[in-house]
């Protein structure tokens, strides 16, 4: 419970439950817990600081097949729903979100409406949401768990500056408002409100400072969920990744964090470090294993590859290989001689790592699991 906006509405729970079913019964697979969708490979933004324009223009040259037609997109889900369910977990999170705008694909209703309803998935839709229909909209509200509306900037002047739009007609920071009353809107029409998660997003800026507070209030007024403050990310050191976090925004974000007076708003959450604008992801300590890779891989286009992470996704030897929706194919591309490959390389090679913290959680549990004598007695639990 401690990250539900991170799992949402997987838990931890299930992850240190799905680690211990593969110990206890010595599975040669772990299931898929997790799929990262990267459907659509074009965004109507261009926002600063966007981290996957290298991976997407190296994509739209070298995959073969950057979206997927109906009736393949839909074998592709039921055979790694399939996959999963065999190795021990029935509940996939599946989480579209972009190297494009996942707003832009054009089977979004159908996919959406499938996933959950035919392959118990459990829906988590990332966004902008400028280029949402309303017959997507609705197949969102009565399918999806999670919807989170990802904000370049947290006011009028700072959402048209960060999201750097070339086109005529912009989606302006008040759209993005009105989507977000209109979302919950129709949560509440179709009796969600127990069930699906509405959140946003914002990055930390200096320029950003005194303004988080209007924003986060205006979030709660509207009736969002969870709002999530993220630094912004760096592999390789940026002229300005040393930036530090002025004062008044560090007492001004820890603040709203900390405020119990909000009528909606379940969870704000910030850094737990709040020191430099930018994080780095570094490896201090290598992994034997990459724990996210085998329970979160992605699937980008018709690829399925071993994380998000832009150099994994521009070299080969990380992708897993590619699906079209045959039986068993899934369990051929995750079989154990490839798994024990990639995982080679990633631990020879990784220098940063987009699931650190993922990784060294999972890697304490596995380590508990594997020096436990009575497996069978052993019991993972929420600590109030």
């Amino acid at each position: 419970n401690a990250y539900p906006q991170h799992y949402y509405p997987l838990t931890l729970l299930d992850y240190a439950n799905a680690l211990k079913e593969y110990v206890k019964s010595n599975k040669k697979n772990f299931p898929i817990l997790s799929l990262t969708v990267k459907d659509y490979p074009i965004c109507d933004f261009n926002c600063k600081d966007c981290l996957v324009v290298e991976s997407r223009n190296w994509a739209l040259k070298n995959v073969d097949k950057l979206t997927f037609n109906l009736k393949c997109y839909k074998n592709v889900l039921k055979q790694i729903a399939r996959y999963s369910k065999l190795n021990g977990f029935n509940n996939v999170r599946l989480e579209f979100c972009g190297e494009g705008n996942p707003d832009l694909y054009k089977y979004r209703k159908e996919i959406v409406q499938y996933a959950n309803e035919e392959c118990n998935m459990k829906i988590v839709y990332i966004s902008t949401g400028s280029k949402l229909l309303e017959k997507d909209k609705i197949s969102l509200i009565k399918n999806a768990y999670f919807i989170r509306i990802s904000f370049p900037g947290i006011d009028c002047e700072t959402y048209k500056r960060y999201s750097n739009q070339k086109t005529k007609k912009q989606f302006e920071y008040d759209d993005a408002i009105n989507l977000l009353k209109e979302l919950i809107r129709l949560r509440k029409e179709y009796n969600r409100e127990n069930d699906l998660l509405i959140g946003v997003r914002a990055s930390i800026r200096n320029e950003f400072s005194g303004k988080y507070f209007e924003f986060s209030k205006q979030m709660d007024n509207i009736g969002v969920d969870c709002i999530q403050f993220v630094k912004m990310i760096f592999y390789d050191t940026p002229i300005d990744g040393n930036v530090e976090i002025k004062a008044d925004l560090i007492n001004e974000l820890k603040f709203i964090s900390n405020l119990k007076e909000y009528k909606n708003i379940k969870q704000i959450q910030i850094p737990k470090e709040l020191d430099k604008v930018y994080r780095n992801r570094k490896i201090t300590n290598k992994f034997d294993i990459c724990f996210s890779s085998l329970f979160n891989p992605v699937l980008y286009g018709n690829h399925l590859i071993v994380c998000t992470h832009w150099h994994k996704i521009m070299e080969r030897k990380y992708h897993y290989g590619t699906v079209c929706g045959n039986k068993d194919e899934i369990f051929e591309l995750l079989n154990a001689e490839k798994i024990k490959a990639v995982q080679k390389s990633i631990k020879e090679e990784c220098t940063d790592c987009c699931s650190i913290y993922d990784n060294t959680m999972f890697k304490e549990i596995y380590n508990v699991l594997i020096n436990y004598s009575d497996i069978d007695s052993l019991e993972f639990k929420f600590e109030k």
